[in-house]
Formats: C-alpha cells, sequence, structure tokens
C-alpha cells in the first residue's frame, strides 16, 4: 500500500485486522499512527516510515510478527 502525500494520520484501527497487507510506505504527510492501527496484520513485512512521523500510538503494530524492516 502506497498513501497519498498530504494525508496526516492513520487513524484508530485503520487496518486493524488486515491479514494480506505485506507492505505498506508513509507519505512525508504523515505525522501520526493511532493506537491499534495496524493490529494483528500478521503478514505485515514492511513499513517504510518518513522523517515528520511523531507518535506512534499503543500497540500500533501489535503481532505484526512478520515485520523484517521498519
Amino acid at each position: 500500500v502506497i498513501l497519498n502525500e498530504g494525508l496526516q494520520k492513520i487513524g484508530w484501527r485503520a487496518f486493524y485486522n488486515c491479514t494480506s497487507l505485506s507492505s505498506i510506505t508513509l507519505p512525508s504527510t504523515v505525522t501520526e499512527i493511532g493506537d491499534y492501527a495496524f493490529y494483528n496484520c500478521i503478514n505485515l513485512k514492511e513499513v517504510v516510515f518518513n522523517e515528520e512521523l511523531q507518535n506512534i500510538g499503543e500497540a500500533a503494530f501489535f503481532n505484526c510478527n512478520s515485520l523484517s524492516k521498519r
């Protein structure tokens, strides 16, 4: 998943339990990832963060055991 520029926040439970998600690239405008945003995304292997990210919520990546790049 590649999100559009201008997006400022990944909301609460945005991708909760999305087992088909394997990779996500955050645009430079995202400053916050909400609580449980990627909770139980068991096949998520790669998250490309940006330098503007200021806050990662509680349990945002809980049970994302396939993550190999952060």
